[in-house]
């Protein structure tokens, strides 16, 4: 067993352990999240390079500490400032040492081109590069709230003798860390509210990004995180081994670049096998040379490497030290754009070969240099996977470090084996690899999806959204909301008929149940969490609204919960009507009583309609000529906001009625009437009337 997958089932192991019999996942939480799932990659990390961090306590770093916070503090408000004078929305987070982070540059480019404005944060600072620039810093966030020793019991019996003191160190203070994630994560929050965005665009980093995530989300900020690198099983931190997966963070989207890689990250982690459905495909955040360019070997082997942080030095070094000597073999050495040339050899170790004629440093790759390449050789890099697209013959260099095994596993590249002696003929081999091999490698992992494309239907601010309040307690038929009908909660069924509506921007659930809240999120739909003693659903959907700051629709429609059958037609017709007529600020729909509707029913409201078609009057009393009113609404967003300030009125207190506070407060409401058929699950009976339809459905299909 090679040393990285040693450590993995360290790591394993350790997310199992218990402290004071609670679950070490557990034992330090913010509301449902594990605060220790959010330290998973720098567990890794200590696991990895047998060290940990420390910081000297004395009066020059004191000092510099003061001055950190200050610098940091000032280019925050900046921050804050410029985004409120310019009235950005979005705010981007990447992880750049450079002016702009290369792996989001089509993201920047989106949005420079349609000139959105946008706000950049990172969670560190090189003052030389970023200029007058302001960001907020991550950073800031830790220096404030900096995390102080701890020192827990650990039974670590399990683990080798000789491991124990390291790993109580390292354990211990990543636990420390995770004290101060509530106070981080209520800081940001604070941040991010005056700061005014409504919609987050991240790189997917789990070693910074899960408190500011939770923040946004809780602000009712989108937030969307796009792939930026390859997947596999040692990144930790996206993987969360032995936690619980709902217990894990994950953003509103996470773009990935193709249905290979979706379907790798899903086999791979918990977390997002729980949450597929916020996974969509939707292109490279970055610019690749995705041209098939394959090239016919012929006999002379040129060799690309590229430069790859935490690679084996040594056998890499060993390796190219081989190639060198194969006769007329030509080596380009592919270094990173954003950083320096020198401390990138000086990282490998390679400057030895600088001088070597067949050793060439590149920082980009041409069409030329391309065309001349006929094998690619790495242990991880994303470039082996982008070099697979380009037509080229890729080998996996075997080392205690390797982590691209998943591309041999899956036929996309040869191992380079650990016997050098023979090491030209099994190039030679695996560069004569048939075009027709290659074409069918680019074909699994190709990207046909333009991000372009994706960004567009995520920052298109919606129009017309449907929201279901749901609350999860009721009166007639307890947690109704939560009933199991072909192994699915009433509510999802809503929900799910709700979307059926196209003419609908986007449908959210308001709810007060932190179960509704996670399995409309799970469904990978879009819920937020109200306050329990709303009066009603009007209230509910007005406190939703005003709470997701990343929307601001013109026209919002009330679904009811228990009304899973609702007909598409109607939530188009109340739509249209609103839109058309520019004096209503609130629409409903009715039909007319049938042999199926019980007329005196108190439970089967009736609406009056004059001859214009607006309300006279609702009530729950049989009234000759009166139609069924169907609970649906849709309302002009600054009346719904005029709505629920309004006290109750008199006959909405007689009739229990709130659209009749509307009335008596002087608003139309406008009515469209059909022939519709839908039913409102407030009963026993309902339910298992709607649970036989489900079932009649299903077998029809």
């Amino acid at each position: 067993m090679k040393i990285l997958d040693k450590n993995l089932e360290i790591l394993k192991k350790i997310n199992l352990l218990k402290i004071e019999g609670i679950p070490i996942y557990d034992f330090c939480r913010y509301k449902h999240y594990s605060t220790w799932s959010f330290n998973q990659v720098w567990l890794w990390d200590a696991l990895v390079n047998r060290s940990v961090k420390k910081q000297g306590k004395n009066i020059i770093n004191t000092l510099k500490r003061i001055k950190n916070i200050i610098q940091y503090s000032i280019l925050a408000l900046l921050l804050i400032l410029k985004l409120r004078i310019n009235k950005t929305k979005i705010l981007v987070y990447s992880i750049a040492k450079s002016k702009k982070d290369f792996r989001l540059a089509k993201v920047f480019n989106f949005l420079e081109k349609n000139n959105i404005k946008y706000g950049e944060v990172v969670h560190g600072f090189k003052a030389n590069s970023y200029n007058a620039k302001p960001i907020f810093f991550i950073d800031l966030v830790n220096l404030l709230f900096s995390s102080k020793k701890v020192s827990y019991q650990l039974e670590l019996d399990e683990f080798e003798e000789d491991q124990r003191d390291y790993l109580r160190e390292v354990i211990n203070r990543l636990l420390a860390n995770t004290v101060q994630s509530e106070k981080k994560i209520k800081f940001i929050r604070w941040y991010l509210k005056l700061t005014g965005i409504n919609t987050l665009l991240t790189i997917d980093d789990p070693r910074y990004y899960n408190e500011l995530i939770i923040a946004a989300q809780e602000l009712g900020i989108k937030v969307v995180s796009f792939q930026h690198g390859r997947f596999n099983k040692y990144l930790t931190g996206w993987i969360n081994y032995n936690i619980p997966p709902e217990k894990c963070v994950a953003p509103d989207k996470f773009i990935v670049w193709n249905k290979y890689w979706r379907d790798e990250l899903i086999s791979l982690s918990p977390v997002y096998d729980l949450y597929q459905k916020r996974i969509a495909i939707g292109g490279r955040p970055f610019y690749s040379n995705n041209d098939f360019i394959a090239t016919q070997f012929d006999g002379q082997l040129v060799v690309l490497i590229p430069f790859e942080l935490k690679a084996d030095k040594e056998t890499v070094k060993n390796c190219i030290k081989q190639l060198l000597l194969i006769p007329r073999l030509k080596i380009y050495f592919k270094v990173r754009p954003d950083q320096d040339i020198e401390e990138q050899l000086k990282i490998s170790e390679l400057h030895d070969f600088r001088s070597h004629s067949n050793f060439n440093i590149i920082q980009e790759l041409n069409t030329e240099i391309l065309k001349e390449i006929n094998l690619v050789i790495g242990t991880y890099s994303t470039l082996l996977y982008e070099m697979i697209e380009s037509g080229k013959p890729v080998m996996v260099l075997n080392s205690n470090n390797t982590q691209a095994d998943n591309l041999v596993d899956d036929n996309l590249a040869d191992f380079l084996i650990d016997d050098l002696v023979d090491l030209e003929s099994q190039m030679k081999n695996v560069a004569s690899t048939s075009i027709d091999i290659l074409k069918e490698r680019k074909n699994t992992i190709t990207t046909q999806v333009d991000i372009d494309e994706t960004l567009e239907k995520i920052l298109k601010s919606p129009k017309v959204i449907g929201v279901i309040p749901a609350r999860l307690h009721s009166t007639r038929l307890s947690k109704k909301m939560l009933a199991d009908v072909g192994g699915k909660p009433l509510i999802y069924h809503t929900w799910k008929n709700a979307q059926k509506a196209d003419i609908l921007d986007e449908v959210i659930v308001a709810t007060d149940s932190q179960e509704i809240f996670d399995i409309i999120s799970k469904e990978g739909g879009r819920a937020v969490m109200t306050n329990s003693n709303c009066l009603s659903g009007t209230d509910r959907i007005a406190e939703a609204i005003n709470n997701l700051t990343d929307i601001d629709p013109e026209i919002i429609v009330n679904i009811q919960g228990d009304e899973p059958l609702m007909p598409t037609e109607v939530i188009i017709k109340i739509v249209r009507k609103i839109k058309e007529d520019g004096n209503l600020q609130m629409v409903t729909a009715v039909t007319p009583f049938g042999d199926s509707i019980d007329a005196a029913d108190q439970g089967n409201v009736k609406a009056v309609i004059d001859n214009k078609g607006r309300a006279l009057y609702f009530t729950r009393s049989q009234v000759n000529g009166a139609f069924h009113h169907l609970g649906i609404y849709a309302y002009r967003k600054d009346f719904l906001f005029e709505f629920v300030k309004l006290p109750q009125s008199n006959l909405e207190k007689l009739e229990k009625l709130e659209q009749l506070r509307a009335l008596e407060n002087g608003y139309q409401i406008g009515v469209v009437i059909g022939d519709w058929q839908s039913i409102g699950i407030d009963t026993e009976r309902d339910l298992e009337q709607f649970k036989i339809l489900k079932l009649s459905e299903n077998v029809r299909n």
